[in-house]
Parts: structure tokens; sequence; C-alpha cells
């Protein structure tokens, strides 16, 4: 049922290595975003948005990935992570996702929580922008 959802452990997000490996993960790749940024201008779509977003992922004020946008109150639940300029969700936008759906993907996010996931939502994104 909709409660039981809420009662599986959730904080595999929320683990210092995982917490090590997406701060890892967002720092590599806006450093080599800016480095390669020249290159990657032919192809993608808003070159200087995501020019700035490197930087904001650098200096930790965001992270690449973070839960989609649902209300304040749904995501009182889930463990505690930095905005993201993306968010699972980023490449379903055309669907029209429910406020319903969004929070089941960030349970989801947040429960199954990989590096190899970060890597994929965030190349996808970037084709996308």
């Amino acid at each position: 049922t909709r409660g039981d959802l809420y009662t599986i452990d959730i904080k595999t997000i929320s683990t210092n290595s995982n917490k090590r490996k997406k701060r890892l993960f967002d720092l590599t790749s806006s450093l080599l975003g800016i480095v390669l940024w020249i290159f990657l201008v032919f192809f993608i779509n808003k070159p200087f948005h995501f020019l700035k977003s490197c930087f904001k992922v650098l200096f930790g004020k965001y992270s690449w990935i973070g839960y989609c946008d649902v209300n304040d109150s749904d995501k009182s639940r889930l463990p505690k992570i930095k905005k993201g300029i993306f968010d699972p969700s980023t490449n379903m936008s055309r669907i029209g996702l429910t406020e319903e759906e969004k929070e089941h993907l960030n349970l989801m996010y947040a429960r199954d929580y990989s590096l190899s996931k970060d890597i994929n939502f965030f190349f996808r994104a970037l084709r996308k922008s």
C-alpha cells in the first residue's frame, strides 16, 4: 500500500560513501565540463547555461542530480541533498508527470541511489539540453 512505501529504508543516498561518490562525481564532471567547454559548445543546446551550471556545482551550491520539484511536505520524508541542476524526471518532462509520480521517482532515487544512475541521468539530461 502507499503507506508501506514510506516504511522502506530510504537512507541509501545519505550514507557517507554515497555522499562522497556524489560529490566526487560533481567535482570531476564540473571540472571536465569547464575544461572541455570549448568543444562541448557544438553538442549542447545551451552552452552558456551549462558553463554557469558547472561553476554552481563546482563551488558546492548545487549538485548535478537532485530531487524532482514537489511540495516541500513531500520532501521532508527524504534524506537531505543539495538542490540539483537536473533531476530523475528531466527526460520525462514531455510526459507531464503528476506530483505523486514525481514523489515516487524521488523515493526510488533516494532508496536505490548509485553513482551509475547519477552518471546516466547526467548524460541523458545533457543530450536533451
